[in-house]
């Protein structure tokens, strides 16, 4: 989808402060035009000293030439209209579009692909190929299909695709080391929840738990994500699975209906969900890594929102509440979030990707733009 010259001069002249939340503001501080860009994922940093640096990948897809990019933003660039340009450190090319990525605390990149593959990359010192597994997913054993979702967790990496299987990888063996027929219908997104644990989405809203040292391939569990809407019960697809950095029986799950949904697995019979802002499909939604309190998730509607879940009472950095409860869950039947518009909805086209680092957001919006703000005390 081409945009006019128009929509263009909008979208590079997006006002460069956001609203505040918090006593914060985020400030643009980055902008690029260039490829379609699936997915964009902030490069962990080596050391403390790096911590404000800001260096991104981003993958692309539907494109006649795919690249997998590495990218770097200054920090102190004062944004101007003209845009500050977005430095290109090193780029290679790819042959498939990119599904899904992930990157370990290592700084291992996971790329998976629409051929069924799943490539591993490292960034240090420079973006090079390790290796590849190809053809992990494939329909009906012969032709290949779609490799949705991947995650890792120390060793293990763990992948899905539209023929339902989920598949156990070990970052030093190009052999898998399991396969699961986990779903009649196509998995869309996975997690790791602990090691040797992960969690599944699929097509038809169902959200399953398996332990990867059974040996029976059945789940351990199941949850659904059913709606009603008017007189029907809906069943979107989980597209975005995600559990939270420090407190492992959170799960955050984004639907293809527009909800962003918390479930708290020691209750999980009572998810949270959020007020449906988002009119298209949620394509990922995240814990903030540092503001725990806070999510963030986009949708293919054209718009990107940071929530701000902490209670009133509470100050910015996450605390637990008395008792034991926790404080997610409270803010999610008793309050409203407070919701902050990362970027201006200046045309319909999807926001694709959200990456967070601890003081910088990247988005990236079809058909070919990357945003950066940073976040700026007042």
């Amino acid at each position: 989808m081409m945009l006019s010259e128009v929509e263009r001069l909008n979208l590079n002249n997006v006002s460069s402060r956001m609203p505040q939340h918090g006593g914060k503001s985020w400030k643009k501080i980055g902008f690029h035009s260039g490829k379609k860009t699936s997915k964009v994922r902030f490069v962990p940093s080596k050391t403390k000293h790096d911590n404000d640096v800001g260096v991104f990948l981003s993958a692309t897809y539907e494109e006649e030439k795919n690249e997998l990019c590495m990218w770097s933003v200054d920090p102190m660039a004062q944004f101007e209209e003209s845009g500050e340009k977005l430095n290109l450190k090193c780029s290679l090319n790819c042959e498939f579009d990119c599904v899904d990525m992930k990157i370990s605390d290592s700084g291992r990149v996971f790329l998976c692909w629409s051929d069924g593959s799943c490539g591993m990359f490292t960034v240090y010192p420079t973006l090079q190929p390790s290796f590849t597994w190809q053809n992990l997913h494939r329909s009906g054993g012969q032709l290949h299909c779609a490799c949705r979702g991947v995650d890792v967790m120390g060793e293990d990496v763990v992948t899905v695709g539209d023929d339902g299987k989920l598949i156990l990888l070990n970052s030093y063996n190009q052999t898998p080391v399991k396969s699961i027929d986990a779903s009649s219908v196509g998995l869309t997104s996975v997690c790791f929840s602990k090691h040797n644990e992960v969690v599944t989405g699929n097509s038809r809203g169902q959200i399953a738990f398996w332990d990867l040292r059974n040996e029976g391939g059945k789940p351990t569990g199941v949850l659904c994500l059913s709606r009603l809407r008017g007189e029907k019960t809906v069943h979107p697809t989980a597209n975005s699975l995600e559990k939270h950095p420090t407190r492992t029986h959170l799960l955050l799950s984004g639907g293809s209906d527009g909800c962003v949904t918390l479930w708290d697995l020691r209750n999980a019979k009572f998810p949270v969900e959020f007020e449906r802002t988002h009119t298209g499909p949620v394509l990922e939604a995240h814990f903030h890594p540092e503001m725990q309190e806070c999510i963030v998730s986009c949708s293919s509607s054209g718009d990107a929102f940071l929530w701000d879940c902490s209670l009133p009472s509470t100050p910015s950095t996450f605390n637990p509440v008395a008792n034991d409860q926790d404080a997610w869950s409270s803010v999610g039947r008793a309050h409203h979030p407070q919701v902050t518009t990362l970027l201006p909805k200046v045309t319909e086209t999807s926001v694709t990707s959200l990456a967070l680092s601890h003081n910088m957001i990247v988005c990236s919006k079809d058909p070919g733009f990357l945003f950066v703000y940073k976040k700026q005390l007042n």
